[in-house]
């Protein structure tokens, strides 16, 4: 297979064997967990670690996290070089090819001795866990035996294969070490009962993790703890409690506020709030600490005895011894026995009596030895203090009474004053402090303690964060408010008056300018943050028009328009766009119909509106052609009309009024000589122009034979008239070829036209009457109609006004042999 480290692609040639697992062992192969590995591997130069999965991708949690991460160089992590799939033994199988990091698992190190930086391995762990987060997945088996630490000193989570989507949260099902999760969920169960345990996200756990891994530490090293086992685990948070209360509180408040219920929102302990648990609370003191189980000698933690139901110091009143040791194979406590390493033991004490406790091991022993005497031991009948809650630098009275005791000590925090049995002491607090009483008996030999008294020193409210979702909005618009507190008990948002301690967002509608007030509290400090709105009229378009909206091609119109509370206006006119004022108007020449645009921003700059006003450029209509087939047809006969138009919406055919409209042909049937008109319309042009049909009468076929006996009478009769009639058809055609010669002259030149048809006329009054065409009376009555439609509309204006009248005139008088026209009064 090829493998692909840090740029060089090498060949790798796998030596496991499915089928003889023992032979995998001897050549190196160690199994975890079903899936086998093994290191170092040399390829090229690099010696790597290889990890060997027979399992599809979706049984392996990790595997997308893994492919995410190939090549990269993450804090805390090892570096991933390559993941290579194929199939071995007809099953799908996939090698992880990895950093080969030289050192060993904290799990081994516990037992072989180790040097320990709380501080380092919090920071390195932090780096490691944040790496997994950002790719969008936790790491459920947060376990020693997953921490390596190197040679080096840099400390980092191995096994990266067990990692999961964030989407998936922390159940019992999924695979890996869950010790140091139950000491968490126990801890909320009983502290915080608002957080539900099934949505507890798996990175807020993880940071969890490694708080309570530190505590483990600081068991070891402070207490009792002779070990790193669940055993030791699940007494973490009774350690926690004593030593760093107010803390343990302070980072479940941080992850889990009680604001946020109902919202789920969780956070992770930071690295800073976990610095800050180390110095001040873990390991006072401490920089660093060894870890040796198996090579250091026994160690006593304590051995006491403490006040049972009755009075110390009478003759068979009882007592109760406890102790703790650490790394002994075996202890015993004289005059009891042979004791567990850990626990107490009930005895009755009738002398003055020495118990000694014996604790052994093959590298060593220790002893420690208490006296009991049957006297009278101390007894503390006061202890109390003014406040247990107060402010930073406040001051507190502390009261006590003591008897039977000559040795009182009075413990601040860390600082301890010997004081008399009996007294008051006042002091200014900064910090969160415990404060105790211990008592001495006479010897020395015994101690009472009151129970602790916590002062609580509270921290100011602290408003992180308070913002609104924009700084200017219009009237009636939603503002998004959003805020982050911390240390307060109330939250209150003014001038609206409300309380929001369980929100951390408000929507309101903004309906004049507003600063708005965020006020958090506590029992003893107040801490506002302000955010100021700025409330705008909405824009409005009051006016946005064109003047004319239908024009004629070459023609303007005029944009009018009128706009209120805008910060800018924009005329968008198609091919070109202008900023412009508030109220104006523009000529418009458009060369083609088009939709103008008025773009107006709100005072706001964010709310944008617009209206459209349409522009149509009216083409002029243009009839190219209308004629018939036929000029003249038979009574009986039909023809065809025809067309072509251009820029028409509206086309009609008089006499028969025939709508048209996107046809190019008419078939017609005219019984009469007709003049058929076609009118061609759009929105702002109406066009006509005429087609005559002529329509005559068939003549009467004079061959066919009446009677036989007029045979011969009949051919000399039809000779004459055929004769006739095919001089008078010559006739006709003359007449026509006038006619139309009129009809194309007619206002172009007008006196050829009146000759054409004067022509026209004297021809046509020599044939028969059945012969003669009505088109001459019927084209003489029109112009005669529109010369007096003219006259009467325009009178004699104009030189061409007067030409076009005369003209219709003359070519009337010509068409009906008149030798004197009509004239216009």
């Amino acid at each position: 297979m090829k493998v692909n480290i840090t740029g060089f692609v090498a060949d790798f040639i796998s030596d496991f064997d499915p089928k003889d697992l023992e032979a995998n062992i001897r050549r190196g192969w160690k199994v975890s967990a079903g899936d086998y590995f093994k290191f170092p591997v040399k390829i090229g130069s690099k010696e790597v670690f290889v990890k060997r999965f027979q399992k599809k991708p979706k049984e392996i949690s990790g595997f997308q996290f893994l492919k995410k991460i190939v090549g990269q160089k993450l804090s805390g992590l090892p570096q991933i070089y390559d993941l290579v799939s194929l199939v071995e033994d007809g099953k799908e199988t996939h090698y992880l090819f990895t950093e080969l990091i030289v050192g060993d698992t904290l799990d081994n190190l516990h037992r072989s001795g180790l040097s320990l930086n709380p501080k380092k391995l919090a920071t390195d762990l932090n780096l490691a866990l944040e790496a997994i987060n950002s790719h969008g997945f936790w790491f459920p088996d947060f376990d020693p035996k997953n921490i390596f630490a190197s040679k080096s000193g840099e400390f980092y989570l191995i096994d990266l294969d067990s990692t999961y989507p964030l989407a998936v949260y922390p159940q019992s099902s999924l695979y890996g070490s869950k010790d140091y999760w139950k000491p968490i969920y126990e801890y909320c169960t009983q502290n915080f009962p608002h957080v539900d345990r099934k949505i507890i996200r798996g990175d807020v756990l993880n940071s969890l993790n490694l708080t309570y891994l530190l505590a483990l530490y600081s068991f070891y090293v402070n207490r009792d703890s002779d070990d790193f086992t669940a055993r030791s685990i699940t007494h973490l948070n009774t350690f926690l409690v004593e030593v760093a209360a107010p803390q343990l509180k302070y980072i479940y408040n941080f992850c889990f506020p009680v604001s946020a219920v109902g919202n789920n929102y969780q956070r992770k302990v930071t690295v800073a709030i976990i610095h800050e648990l180390i110095d001040k609370f873990l390991f006072v003191g401490y920089e660093k600490f060894d870890i040796c189980q198996l090579q250091e000698s026994p160690q006593i933690l304590y051995f006491l005895a403490k006040e049972c139901t009755v009075p110390f110091g009478k003759h068979g009143s009882a007592h109760e011894l406890s102790w703790s040791v650490k790394r002994a194979a075996n202890t015993v406590i004289t005059n009891v026995g042979k004791v567990h390493h850990r626990g107490s033991s009930v005895i009755t004490v009738t002398t003055n009596q020495e118990f000694r406790l014996v604790a052994e091991n093959a590298k060593g022993r220790q002893e420690l030895g208490l006296h009991l005497k049957a006297e009278q031991l101390p007894i503390i009948k006061e202890f109390s203090v003014s406040k247990q809650t107060i402010k930073k630098d406040e001051e507190i009275e502390i009261r006590w009474h003591v008897d039977h005791s000559t040795s009182v000590y009075l413990h601040l925090g860390a600082n301890s004053r010997r004081v008399s049995i009996s007294g008051v002491f006042k002091k200014k607090i900064d910090d969160t402090s415990l404060i105790k009483l211990v008592c001495k008996a006479s010897d020395n030999s015994v101690e009472v303690v009151e129970g602790n008294i916590q002062v609580n020193v509270l921290k100011p409210a602290d408003i992180i964060r308070f913002e609104a979702d924009k700084k200017v909005a219009l009237l009636g618009m939603e503002v998004k408010l959003s805020w982050e507190v911390l240390n307060a008990t109330k939250v209150t948002l003014l001038p609206l008056n409300i309380d929001i301690s369980n929100t951390s967002q408000y929507r309101t509608i903004l309906s004049k300018n507003t600063t708005f007030i965020l006020v958090a509290q506590n029992a003893a400090f107040t801490q506002t943050a302000t955010v100021a709105v700025q409330a705008q009229e909405k824009p409005n378009i009051v006016e946005f028009r064109a003047k004319k909206q239908l024009i004629e091609l070459g023609s303007s119109t005029e944009l009018v328009w009128d706009v209120k509370n805008a910060h800018s206006v924009k005329l968008d006119l198609g091919n070109s766009s202008v900023e412009v004022s508030m109220r104006g108007s523009k000529i418009f020449s458009p060369s083609r119909s088009q939709d103008c645009k008025i773009i107006v921003t709100g005072l706001d700059q964010l709310t944008r509106i617009e209206k459209v006003s349409s522009v149509t450029v009216v083409q002029p209509v243009i009839i190219r052609l209308f004629k018939s087939d036929s000029s003249f047809i038979y009574g009986g006969q039909s023809t065809h009309l025809s067309w072509e138009v251009d820029n028409a919406t509206d086309i009609t055919i008089l006499p028969d009024n025939v709508k048209a409209t996107g046809l190019n042909k008419l078939e017609v049937n005219p019984g009469n000589t007709t003049i058929y008109t076609l009118t061609a319309k759009n929105a702002l042009h109406s066009v006509s122009k005429i087609c005559q049909i002529d329509v005559g009468r068939a003549p009467t076929p004079l061959w066919k034979p009446v009677f036989v006996l007029l045979g011969i009478i009949a051919l000399t009769v039809i000779g004459s008239f055929y004769y006739q009639y095919y001089n008078n058809r010559l006739i006709v055609n003359e007449v026509y070829k006038y006619y139309h010669d009129g009809q194309k002259l007619a206002f172009t030149d007008c006196d050829r036209a009146a000759y054409a048809y004067r022509q026209a006329f004297d021809l046509n009054s020599t044939l028969p009457p059945e012969l003669r065409l009505d088109s001459l009376n019927i084209s003489a009555k029109r112009y005669e109609i529109n010369g007096n439609k003219r006259c009467e509309a325009y009178g004699r204006k104009s030189s061409k006004i007067r030409y076009i009248i005369e003209c219709n005139y003359n070519l009337s008088a010509a068409l009906r042999g008149s030798g004197q026209p009509q004239t216009c009064k």
